[in-house]
């Protein structure tokens, strides 16, 4: 059927005013793809910037990050670095520094400077260039002057006379003294080499004019623009810049050289360390292909679209809606999934280009087919020279991870995280954790197998930094526990010693009571002997008929004079009075000594005795012997006291043969105590002489007898010796050297020697009616005038009425109210030329300087022992005195 021409019209116009609306969507669809197509290159331009600025920022807190721990641990863990660096030991800081230094330049090429600066601001050691030192660096270091003066860490970049370094200046203290700074450089070269393989290779970098002008040892290629300076330009495409170069979005540009089209941004800044720029990297990338692949998919856009509107002119001739309907649906797909599957493509390559751990991709073989930038940075290798080898080659133990691979299946291939060494390109062994998961398409078959490498050198440097700290701290711990162990051992020793003082100290005053006891009983009982002396005496000389009678009164008057002694040993026992030596024959004082004890021993023990009678004299005290015979003796009957037992005395020459090897050679009395008792054992004996060391219970000893002992045995140049067995005894022998000197004779008596007497008048006061009454018989015999007082206070005035009454004074030193001192002091006042004699009963209280400087003549110690002897001493005082005024002598 044939269209009518009015069918026809309407059919025209219809298709034309399709194709019209078919051509201007065409038009529409072809500017918006290619806008589209200039989004996604400004979109891609865009994220390769961002890429590039992030890598840039990534890579310098990867690439210092490190540098700046590490200077930390030499600055505070090395101390024989810090050491010599405090001593200003150039030579031994260089040495101790050098394997650090060199270790550093072997991992890191561009790390050059190491250095050292003293705080006014010079140069002490450059690690680089030891030979020079000394010079004023700091006055183009601004970083070293800060950290001079706020000695904190600081980083950044800074310019030199070497170029441009990122510097970290770190303290350096010692014992809390700030010494100094240390320095790490790493030239910029390194940053510009790693943007190179992961950015772009064509890099180049702008440093500040002014800055630059410090390098004034770089002899370098360089080009000024403006305020900044072009560095580090490989490529000639950077000729071709501009005259005025900046920082910022703004400078980003298009340069065409040959055949290649280049996009140029700026905006990557390299900061000194007060965070101002200091430098720019200029980056330029290779858009060349992008802009083809544009050209490309524009030209195919328009040809698509012409093609499109041809084909739907026709079709549209012939099914106008259908057709139409299809070609906008087609149209609007292609354009998502295109758009979709470049925007999924850009994300991947960010992602995997971000990726701080290494990735990689191979086959079940091990062969790489893919790799990430980082992976490539750890190796040291690019990604195309990677391609196609075997993963296990690059492991120093690549048997055990090759079999793994060998026996990888679909669903079975997994390896957990392991710790490995990677081989790096430059000879290095790098630990990482090492992981692997298969990799499989929708119906499960094996397509890879995806590998995750993680460099953890930081990790294992820091677990040995604390392991080493670990050490240092247990180390310390251990001392301290020592010093603490040492201290406590010092304490206790002081607090026995404590202790041990303390005993002393209370025995002393108990030997300080008993001799205060022993002095006042010693005054009183003189007083009492004074009297039986003094009156058995005038008994005996009245007694001349009866022989009997006498006898018995010279009996009387000899055991007063061995009372007298008796009181003298217990004052010096209780040392009260001086201990004097002298050549004595001991055998009657170990007699005295074995009848004092005898009453005290109960009746189950026997004592024997076997005392030479000529045994010869020893230089000795007589009290100090008495004493050592009665702690002897006194030790052997506690050892018996239980079962019982006898006791064996024994004194007589020493045989010559038997002496022991510590005494010098000569003639020795031995005396040899005895007992039966329960003995002692071996660690006993050793400690028997020992101060205060007793087994007796507490309370019931003092551990001090058989240490006074044995000091006395010494004092004398003697020795002792003991010998004991359990439940056999014990036997004490002690050695003293015979005198050869005879014992001293006893004094001459002076009862025939002539005493003349005379008529003078004479003052006797003494608190004791008896001795009183005693000097007035004595006195009165001898022709004297005396005049009695037994008050003290009375005497004074009845003398102070009368003064010239009186030619001599005997006065008693203790008396109550008024003392013997205190009255011839003021009778003395009254008259000086007054002759006076001192009584007492307690030889102690006579202080015999003081006495002469008050003036007092003389001093009669009680008992008196003959009146004789007291009539003799009057007279001579009588005599010697200085005729007074008004008072001729008698």
């Amino acid at each position: 059927m044939t269209p009518t021409p009015e069918a026809m019209h309407i059919r025209t116009k219809a298709i034309l005013s399709v194709m019209l609306i078919i051509t201007t969507l065409t038009v529409a669809f072809l500017y918006l793809s290619i806008r589209q197509q200039n989004t996604h290159l400004q979109r891609t331009i865009a994220t390769k910037r961002a890429n590039a600025q992030f890598l840039a920022q990534n890579l310098q807190e990867q690439i210092f990050a490190g540098y700046k721990a590490r200077i930390v641990s030499l600055a505070t863990t090395k101390q024989e670095v810090v050491a010599a660096f405090a001593r200003r030991d150039r030579e031994a800081l260089y040495q101790a520094t050098l394997p650090f230094y060199q270790t550093i330049q072997k991992e890191n090429p561009f790390f050059s400077i190491m250095h050292f600066h003293l705080p006014d601001n010079t140069s002490f050691l450059r690690m680089h260039l030891p030979e020079i030192y000394d010079d004023p660096l700091g006055e183009v270091r601004p970083i070293v002057r800060e950290v001079n003066r706020t000695h904190k860490q600081l980083s950044g970049y800074e310019v030199g006379k070497l170029g441009l370094f990122f510097r970290v200046v770190q303290p350096v203290f010692f014992q809390d003294e700030y010494i100094g700074a240390l320095e790490f450089g790493i030239s910029h070269e390194q940053l510009l080499h790693l943007l190179r393989l992961r950015v772009s290779p064509e890099i180049a970098l702008a440093v500040n004019t002014t800055e630059w002008e410090k390098a004034s040892l770089i002899a370098a290629p360089q080009k000024t623009r403006s305020a900044y300076t072009l560095i580090s330009a490989q490529s000639a495409l950077f000729r071709l810049l501009p005259e005025a170069i900046s920082s910022g979005r703004a400078t980003e540009s298009r340069l065409s050289v040959g055949d290649r089209e280049y996009i140029l941004f700026s905006d990557i800044n390299l900061l000194s360390f007060r965070q101002e720029p200091i430098a720019m990297v200029l980056v330029a990338m290779d858009i060349t292909e992008e802009l083809a692949g544009t050209h490309r998919l524009i030209f195919r856009v328009v040809l698509l679209s012409l093609l499109l509107l041809l084909l739907s002119g026709t079709v549209l001739y012939f099914s106008f809606g259908q057709l139409l309907k299809r070609i906008v649906d087609l149209n609007s797909s292609l354009s998502r999934s295109n758009e979709n599957l470049a925007t999924a493509m850009a994300y991947v390559e960010n992602i995997l280009a971000s990726m701080s751990d290494g990735l990689l991709v191979t086959r079940a073989d091990g062969t790489i087919t893919r790799t990430n930038a980082a992976f490539c940075q750890l190796l040291g290798y690019a990604e195309a020279e990677l391609r196609g080898k075997k993963l296990f080659a690059f492991f120093a133990e690549p048997t055990a991870l090759e079999e793994h691979f060998a026996g990888c299946q679909a669903n079975g291939c997994r390896i957990d995280k392991t710790e490995r060494e990677l081989l790096t390109r430059a000879g290095l062994r790098v630990p990482v954790l090492f992981s692997a998961s298969a990799l499989v398409d929708p119906d499960g078959a094996l397509i890879g197998i995806v590998c995750i490498v993680t460099d953890i050198t930081s990790r294992k440097e820091a677990e040995s930094a604390l392991r080493q700290a670990n050490e240092l701290l247990e180390q310390r711990v251990t001392e301290r526990t020592r010093e603490l162990a040492e201290s406590n051992t010092a304490l206790t020793r002081e607090m026995a010693e404590r202790k041990r003082a303390e005993a002393q100290l209370r025995q002393a005053q108990k030997m300080r009571a008993i001799g205060t006891l022993a002095g006042g009983i010693a005054h009183d009982f003189n007083n009492i002997l004074t009297a039986i002396l003094g009156y058995t005496q005038l008994a005996r000389d009245r007694v001349t008929a009866d022989a009997i009678c006498r006898n018995h009164l010279n009996a009387v008057f000899t055991a007063g004079q061995r009372a007298r002694e008796l009181v003298h040993q217990i004052l010096t026992f209780s040392r009260q009075s001086e201990q004097e030596k002298k050549p004595i024959e001991i055998q009657l004082i170990v007699k005295e000594a074995l009848k004092l004890l005898r009453a005290s021993l109960p009746a189950n023990i026997e004592m024997a005795q076997n005392i030479s009678p000529g045994c010869g004299a020893v230089l000795a005290d007589p009290t100090q012997i008495h004493q050592v015979v009665m702690n002897l003796c006194t030790n052997a009957y506690q050892a018996m006291q239980e079962q019982g037992g006898t006791l064996t005395v024994s004194l007589a020459l020493a045989p010559a043969e038997n002496l022991p090897s510590a005494l010098p050679p000569g003639d020795y009395l031995q005396l040899v105590v005895q007992d039966t008792g329960c003995g002692m054992d071996a660690a006993t004996l050793e400690r028997i002489f020992e101060p205060y060391f007793t087994t007796k219970e507490a309370g019931k000893g003092t551990g001090l007898g058989l240490a006074v002992t044995h000091g006395i045995v010494a004092s004398h140049g003697g020795h002792i010796e003991v010998g004991s067995s359990e439940g056999r005894g014990s036997t004490f022998t002690v050695y003293l050297p015979l005198h050869q000197a005879l014992p001293a004779a006893p004094e001459a008596t002076e009862e025939t020697a002539e005493v003349r007497g005379g008529n003078e008048r004479i003052l006797v006061v003494d608190d004791e009616k008896e001795i009183v009454q005693l000097l007035e018989l004595f006195l009165q015999g001898y022709g004297y005038q005396v005049i009695g007082q037994v008050d003290s206070v009375a005497a004074y005035e009845w003398f102070c009425t009368n003064p010239h009454e009186v030619d001599l004074v005997i006065t008693d030193m203790s008396m109550p109210h008024l003392g013997g001192r205190e009255l011839a002091s003021k009778m003395l006042a009254v008259r000086p030329d007054l002759p006076i004699i001192l009584c007492s009963g307690f030889s102690d209280v006579f202080d015999e300087e003081g006495i002469k400087q008050l003036g007092i003549r003389s001093f009669f110690l009680k008992p008196f022992r003959e009146k004789e002897v007291v009539a003799r001493r009057v007279r001579e005082l009588l005599d010697a005195r200085r005729p007074a005024a008004g008072n001729p002598p008698a």
